[in-house]
């Protein structure tokens, strides 16, 4: 005995008549059934299930696959899940969606909800405005490394460092230059901390002595003090 899968379906009805030439909606009946043949297959399908003969020109399209080893995925229809938004225990070939949802309405409230708050937490002013940074500017060709911090947004330090030094550098490319960020601080951070933090990075990237840096955070801030 082989396994068949078939599915059902309708012409569409719209205002009081059938929708002209070969439009069909989604389907309405889907299973599986055991038989020899395709043909026998069919037989069981009218005479068990439908209940009727099923004509050439007539208002219902019966489609039938015997499931080969490379249709095992018509099997995925009928196996239970849980939806996520629910709980509800369903089987994808009772429903329009074959994700994670057991409906329309559930697919709407959890996914189309989440990314609408989503969308509402970047656009607050929490992520709508920059964040204090620590970057690291990295010269592949040589390794060399700058480090830098900016309170603006990294995006504009990184094309000021562009223009005023990366492109002056006769046969250099924007591509040899990698830029990252090296750590995100809150919006109410010392220039005291950045500065330390910076500095922990110019010595672990060697860039004052080996790098594009020409001024030590740690040193200046003490003669600062002093001359405080």
């Amino acid at each position: 005995m082989k396994d068949f899968y078939y599915q059902l379906k309708v012409k569409e009805f719209h205002d009081g008549e059938y929708c002209s030439g070969d439009f069909w909606g989604r389907a309405t009946l889907k299973g599986i059934v055991e038989a020899e043949s395709s043909k026998q297959a069919r037989e069981i399908i009218k005479k068990d299930i439908l209940n009727r003969e099923i004509k050439r020109g007539d208002d219902v399209l019966l489609s039938v696959l015997e499931i080969t080893p490379n249709r095992e995925y018509l099997r995925e229809f009928f196996k239970p899940r849980t939806c996520l938004f629910c709980g509800r225990i369903w089987t994808p070939a009772t429903t329009e969606y074959y994700g994670e949802y057991c409906c329309r309405a559930c697919y709407e409230q959890h996914v189309i909800k989440k990314r609408q708050e989503e969308n509402e937490i970047f656009m607050s002013s929490d992520w709508n405005e920059n964040f204090p940074v620590i970057y690291r500017i990295h010269d592949k060709k040589n390794d060399k490394n700058y480090i830098g911090q900016t309170i603006r947004a990294f995006t504009l330090r990184w094309w000021e460092h562009y223009k005023s030094w990366i492109q002056r550098v006769e046969g250099t490319s924007i591509t040899d230059f990698e830029f990252s960020i090296l750590e995100i601080f809150p919006k109410n951070t010392s220039k005291e901390t950045l500065s330390s933090r910076e500095q922990f990075y110019i010595e672990k990237y060697d860039s004052l002595n080996n790098g594009y840096n020409n001024r030590n955070e740690k040193t200046e801030t003490k003669e600062e003090e002093c001359q405080n």
